[in-house]
């Protein structure tokens, strides 16, 4: 009798699988004013770093030591922002 009765609920259980299965719909998501502005930023950030390692190439024919030192904290400071908003 226990072995009829474990039988007929697993038998329902996976009936009803399909059935509440479907009745989910495929999750959107609206793009957001903050979402949008994220992407901005992040391309912004990944031109300034472009943009950095550019200037840091031209090296000390073009730029004296205290200014490749400049932009070389300007580099990382762009990367740890950048790293820091991938990581929320």
């Amino acid at each position: 009798m226990k072995k009829l009765i474990v039988l007929l609920m697993v038998a329902g259980l996976f009936g009803a699988t399909p059935v509440l299965a479907a009745s989910h719909e495929p999750m959107t998501v609206k793009p957001t004013k903050f979402m949008e502005k994220c992407v901005l930023q992040s391309e912004t950030l990944q031109d300034k770093i472009s943009k950095a390692k550019a200037e840091m190439a031209k090296g000390s024919m073009v730029y004296t030591e205290e200014e490749l030192q400049t932009l070389e904290q300007k580099l990382k400071e762009a990367n740890d922002f950048l790293e820091a908003m991938g990581k929320n």
